[in-house]
């Protein structure tokens, strides 16, 4: 157990010093671009991580589950060929389809952001994609530090370019869009570096790909769900309210996500032993994991509570004063956001995907149903609620299932659970 909460230690520090580089990115962006203009950067790249989550169909969780019980190796040799063979035509049309569009139109497929910034946006399309796909591999082989070390990587690239083409040039918008860009081609690409140095080759399987979209008609609406979860309040206000509106509620959002480190770590390290072992054989370790990083969350939430103030005016200075009631409001949503983060191996290499397709496709209508009727009555505040009681949805969902774990005869127990192989 001491060497497993060693490497969770060792990831978050990672993730971390990773959060940090974000940290002072999104300092510097939100000083020299200012509401509206940190609005529109997260706007953009918000869009192009929604195409990235559901064009990548979900096959990389679905491929986890496929890896339990495996040769690892053998598995990523054809996951890296089939995978990357289909993202790469399924980014080409999608790109030359927005492309056109644009082209044609001369208009935004979305308001409030320009043309040319969404095109610009769009060169990050096949890097998101990838960097789900090459996580799961790292997470599949145990190498969660080399997937640390790309991460890190990317974001030290950003914030140099930030701090080149925003700061000491003076430029805007486009190169802070830029500087983003670079930063997720290079986490991209080592990710894609480690994997293929992990086997000697690889190949495309179309018997493999049916058994993957098999699994993720299913799965890919958990995907979908937990998408609108996620991220439909700041796609929602960019829409309906403004830019500058966008930027206040991102703000104190992206300060939340701090928090959310050590869940994200416990995640990523427990893929290693739940694929070796099984999820019924390693949830006592896994649980464990999940109490002991409650623990230092619970502490971390009652700090940042008494300091909001303080924090959102670090982050963003005098211009984003007023934000800090909404970082108020969000911190209810972190238990719900934890648990949910921290179980996700569980589910996933269960393979119950059907049943968390169901509970996340709940909440994403509940997120949706409480949005258009609050955040026309509350603006930003109607939408931190709504994300809350969403949340909170989540929590009481995952604590069942918890139950049903501890509870769960030892005769299934004993029992592998996977989606159906070929």
């Amino acid at each position: 157990m001491t060497s497993y909460w060693n490497l969770i230690l060792q990831t978050s520090g990672a993730r971390i010093l990773s959060m940090g580089l974000q940290f002072f990115i999104l300092l510097l962006t939100a000083r020299y671009l200012g509401p509206e203009g940190r609005g529109i950067l997260v706007a953009s790249t918000g869009w192009i991580y929604v195409l990235a989550t559901i064009f990548h169909f979900s096959l990389p969780q679905v491929a986890l589950n496929q890896a339990v019980g495996k040769n690892v190796r053998h598995w990523l040799a054809i996951s890296i060929g089939t995978l990357g063979s289909l993202y790469l035509v399924v980014t080409l049309v999608l790109s030359l389809a927005i492309s056109s569009f644009v082209l044609i139109t001369g208009q935004s497929p979305v308001s409030n952001i320009p043309p040319h910034i969404f095109l610009l946006a769009l060169a990050g399309l096949l890097p998101q994609i990838w960097f789900e796909t090459g996580n799961s591999q790292m997470m599949a082989l145990g190498k969660v530090t080399r997937m640390n070390l790309a991460q890190i990587s990317g974001n030290s690239l950003n914030l140099i370019l930030i701090l080149i083409l925003l700061v000491w040039s003076g430029k805007g918008i486009e190169h802070a869009l830029l500087a983003f860009v670079l930063g997720q081609w290079i986490i991209a690409g080592l990710l894609f570096i480690f994997s293929t140095r992990s086997t000697e080759t690889y190949s495309l399987d179309f018997q493999y790909l049916k058994t993957l979209i098999k699994g993720a008609l299913v799965y890919h609406i958990n995907t979908i769900g937990t998408l609108v979860t996620s991220y439909a309040s700041i796609l929602f206000i960019n829409s309906y309210l403004s830019a500058q509106q966008t930027g206040l509620y991102q703000l104190p959002l992206q300060i939340i996500n701090i928090l959310l480190v050590i869940p994200n770590s416990i995640n990523s390290v427990s893929y290693s032993f739940l694929i070796q072992s099984g999820p019924d054989e390693g949830w006592m370790k896994h649980q464990s994991l999940i109490l002991k990083g409650a623990l230092l969350v619970l502490i971390l939430m009652v700090l940042l509570f008494f300091f909001c103030g303080e924090a959102v005016l670090i982050v963003g200075g005098e211009q984003f004063r007023g934000a800090e009631s909404i970082l108020r409001i969000l911190l209810a949503a972190v238990p719900g956001m934890f648990l949910s983060l921290a179980m996700t191996s569980q589910w996933v290499t269960r393979g119950m995907f059907v049943l968390s397709s169901l509970v996340t496709i709940s909440m994403g209508a509940l997120n949706l149903t409480l949005l258009f009727w609050m955040v026309p009555l509350f603006g930003i505040q109607g939408a931190a609620n709504a994300f809350v009681f969403t949340s909170f949805f989540s929590l009481v969902t995952n604590l069942i299932f918890i139950m049903w774990i501890i509870k769960r005869p030892q005769s299934l127990a004993n029992k592998k659970t996977t989606i159906v192989h070929s």
